[in-house]
């Protein structure tokens, strides 16, 4: 995906081509553009979420790590 990309928006463009571009009841999915910005910001809004999850997950390791060895 372009690094362009918003995070909301490669977290919406994988979803949608994982679902082929169809969505639960076999709709055709919008792209990204073509989005209402509430919905956008929903998805910014997981993407935040996701990251802030993602550091929390490393930063765990590293102290347990850093636990492990005597640091």
């Amino acid at each position: 995906m372009p690094k362009d990309q918003t995070p909301g928006e490669r977290g919406y463009t994988a979803y949608r081509e994982s679902l082929r571009g169809r969505t639960w009841n076999d709709q055709p999915m919008p792209m990204w553009d073509d989005l209402p910005p509430r919905v956008k910001c929903g998805w910014e809004a997981n993407a935040a979420q996701v990251r802030r999850d993602a550091l929390e997950e490393v930063t765990d390791l590293i102290r347990r790590a850093h636990g492990e060895l005597g640091l």
